[in-house]
């Protein structure tokens, strides 16, 4: 289900509950009024609902019996990018907002959210590259123009997230160990044409959790919302399942807002 609360934690309400399917990710409009969401409908078969911010009215506007996944509203509000396997493989894909015009973007296979530049001129992702690493990547909305923009070869960059202003990208870097395990990934951040690239916080040895996922700006671009699997407060340190993390965008304020002793994943700020 889909669960609004207060940047502080408080008032937290289920918006789906009347929806049947599993939901998996969603995101805000521009305009704060619906969601985008990413419903599942069985093994095989995931699509994508635009629905309004209350529960109500929701309507699939993609193709039925393929998986359409991790959605993204362009800031107009009149696209929505996404990956698809309707053409084989996940890639990236672009449809309008009523379910019209869906196109393939990228001819590479891409597994995370994308992510749009504030003039929704570009799309940032993550590809996967020949060698069997992911990059994060930067395309024109009309297909033009693909770069990758970390270009770490033996690293795995994923989960792109662009700043609202259009400066900076954060992503998760994960750096094999010498038995060539990957580790749970280091939160960086560079400028969006991928220059300057700095960690912005150890979560290997961070106290509060272990790995995190899915990391969503403020609309101020000042501070960064994330899933974290973290420990809880308790003397003993036990885990605890996932929690809500925010932190500044300079790397200081890490402060977990949830209590995680659920699984509380995909979080999103809504817009001003």
């Amino acid at each position: 289900d889909v669960y609004v609360m207060n940047a502080n934690g408080t008032n937290v309400t289920n918006v789906t509950i009347s929806f049947p399917p599993t939901v998996r990710s969603f995101e805000w409009s521009p305009d704060g009024t619906k969601f985008v969401l990413e419903a599942s409908l069985g093994l095989t078969e995931s699509d994508i609902f635009v629905i309004d911010a209350d529960g109500t009215n929701p309507a699939n506007i993609t193709t039925p019996k393929v998986v359409d996944r991790l959605p993204s509203w362009s800031p107009d509000g009149s696209r929505i990018a996404f990956a698809s396997t309707r053409e084989g493989i996940t890639q990236l894909n672009v449809i309008n907002v009523d379910g019209t015009n869906a196109a393939t973007l990228a001819n590479i296979r891409t597994l995370d959210r994308p992510a749009w530049s504030p003039d929704g001129t570009r799309i940032v992702f993550s590809g996967v590259q020949p060698s069997g690493y992911r990059a994060i990547f930067g395309v024109n909305a009309d297909g033009s123009n693909l770069v990758n923009l970390s270009n770490q070869e033996g690293t795995s960059a994923e989960q792109p997230a662009l700043s609202p202003d259009g400066q900076k990208i954060v992503y998760r870097l994960a750096v094999p160990n010498s038995q060539n395990v990957p580790s749970n990934g280091q939160i960086y951040i560079m400028n969006s044409d991928g220059s300057n690239q700095q960690m912005l916080l150890d979560t290997e040895s961070s106290f509060l959790f272990r790995e995190w996922e899915n990391p969503r700006w403020a609309p101020d671009s000042n501070q960064i919302v994330f899933t974290g699997s973290c420990f809880s407060a308790l003397p003993t340190q036990q885990p605890c399942a996932r929690g809500i993390i925010v932190i500044r965008a300079d790397g200081t304020g890490l402060t977990q807002i949830t209590d995680g002793f659920t699984r509380d994943f995909q979080p999103d700020w809504r817009r001003n």
